[in-house]
């Protein structure tokens, strides 16, 4: 047989993988094309609406601060020059004097960063508006954190070597500015998210966290015997040598007509036999006894417990494993953590419910391969969390915003899902206001800011994607205006590129 090549691995894993749970619904407002049931959509709407009305948008909270950022000029520069370059910054020399030595491509006059502690020290980061990636400064002294270093070079050298040239990457720094509160419409919007959200619970157990998060792959002869007894079914379908089109849908055909007829046999016949109820029984005792079991059929294992002992049996089970995607095709990530929301919604546990689907809005998913081509593929399932009254126009910027003080698992967003995520709501006008608001405010700081425009460019994106042009439009030249009030090296590149969507 030819070595099958990953993509085709990957889509014959995927009528395993769906085995338990097919997150892969329509749009709309039909129960049946949700990703929750109707009994459980009605319990968590319950629960909004009482989280809703214990929110005062106006109440006195804590103080929220900027995280240290300012103006900046940026270097990268390679090969011989690297050592002059060096010595000059090391005696503390001006930018222009730098500058003079420099090519044009080498140097950026004027860049906006921020600075954030890391394990090693603290790294430098250029925002990037329009042109080639800026590379991150790290340095190693904790004290650059909390330094004012107006006037002053930070940079990272690498020695030559045996494959690569003596490289430096540095800033000038010309003016760290101050940290400033936060106002108050940016305050809110984080409040509601961490009043809806605990950020005392989390989704996995201490055990998942500390574990593998291949989790899930392993041998246990209990969870065997269970899985051979329930695939012990006439007819299953084999794989032939050969990939094209029509034995690839053939395959899939067939192999879902048998799991239909197998799940059935399971649920109508085998589900009620000593044997059956026994080896699932004795299953159950040891992965929920035992932190290490782990099996590749641990999803189809966590469905028997939800059919046949409970939900909430289930979603502890789910909550002690990670999981992570082998491609990008791969959708265990996602169907893992749509069980976990599906069954925390059933229980109504909130904030377990509210994570998890939040990961799927916003893709948060480790995967050993992936490839930008696979993510149109993935929904964000917005609609749900539209449907159940949650207020996302506080909810989707209080995700974003960037603070220095935030509480420990203040949920963190993903600009351009939460763009995508806009794009498919009924009340996106609303939400979209609060992030034309947030532009216009001033009195936040221009990463945020920053960070709200690149959200609006890419939820004008969608927009003009799904054929509303007209409204894409129409933001686009409010989006443009708003610019006039950013300073002309960030205001440039992003107009630039507002230009050149309006033109589609």
């Amino acid at each position: 047989m030819k070595k099958l090549n990953t993509l085709i691995i990957c889509i014959l894993t995927l009528p395993v993988l769906l085995f338990s749970f097919k997150p892969i619904k329509g749009d709309g407002d039909d129960p049946s094309k949700l990703l929750y049931s109707e009994q459980a959509m009605k319990r968590l709407k319950k629960e909004i609406e009482l989280k809703n009305e214990s929110f005062d948008p106006n109440a006195a909270s804590k103080t929220l601060f900027t995280v240290p950022q300012g103006v900046a000029a940026y270097l990268e520069v390679e090969g011989i020059n690297v050592a002059r370059i060096k010595k000059l910054i090391d005696g503390n020399a001006g930018w222009k004097t730098v500058a003079a030595l420099l090519k044009e491509k080498e140097k950026v006059d004027t860049a906006y960063f921020i600075k954030a502690k890391t394990a090693r020290g603290v790294s430098f980061y250029p925002l990037e508006m329009g042109r080639d990636r800026l590379s991150t400064v790290e340095t190693k002294d904790p004290e650059n954190y909390t330094r004012n270093l107006s006037g002053k070079w930070v940079y990272t050298h690498f020695p030559k070597t045996s494959y690569s040239e003596e490289s430096i990457c540095a800033l000038f720094i010309r003016k760290e500015l101050k940290p400033q509160p936060l106002p108050l419409a940016a305050v809110t919007c984080i409040r509601y998210t961490d009043h809806l959200i605990d950020t005392n619970t989390t989704i996995f157990t201490k055990v998942a966290t500390n574990n593998t998060r291949l989790f899930s792959y392993g041998v246990n002869p209990i969870i065997g015997k269970l899985i051979k007894l329930t695939h012990n079914f006439p007819g299953k379908p084999e794989w032939k040598n050969d990939t094209s089109q029509s034995s690839i849908e053939q395959y899939y055909k067939d192999f879902n007509a048998w799991e239909e007829a197998r799940t059935r046999y399971v649920d109508d016949t085998l589900s009620k036999t000593e044997e059956f109820r026994t080896l699932l029984n004795a299953a159950y005792k040891e992965v929920s006894e035992k932190d290490t079991v782990r099996h590749s059929s641990m999803n189809e294992l966590e469905s028997y417990v939800e059919k046949y002992i409970s939900p909430s049996a289930a979603l502890a089970l789910k909550r002690k494993r990670i999981v992570i995607g082998g491609c990008s095709m791969d959708n265990a990530p996602i169907i893992h953590a749509a069980n976990i929301a599906r069954l925390a919604g059933e229980t109504c546990c909130m904030e377990i419910f509210l994570r998890s689907h939040l990961n799927i809005l916003n893709d948060r998913f480790s995967r050993v391969s992936d490839g930008s081509y696979a993510e149109p593929g993935r929904r964000t399932y917005a609609r749900e969390l539209e449907l159940l009254g949650t207020r996302l126009e506080y909810l989707i910027p209080g995700t974003l915003i960037v603070a220095k003080n935030l509480s420990n698992d203040h949920y963190q967003g993903d600009v351009q899902r939460a763009g995508r995520a806009m794009a498919e709501l009924e009340s996106r006008m609303k939400v979209y206001e609060t992030i034309e608001h947030l532009i216009n405010t001033e009195t936040l700081d221009l990463l945020n800011r920053v960070r709200f425009v690149f959200l609006a460019q890419h939820y004008n994106h969608y927009l003009l994607e799904n054929k509303h042009t007209q409204e894409a439009r129409q933001n686009l030249k409010r989006l443009s205006e708003a610019l006039k009030s950013f300073p002309g090296y960030i205001r440039q590149p992003l107009t630039a590129s507002i230009a050149s969507m309006e033109k589609v």
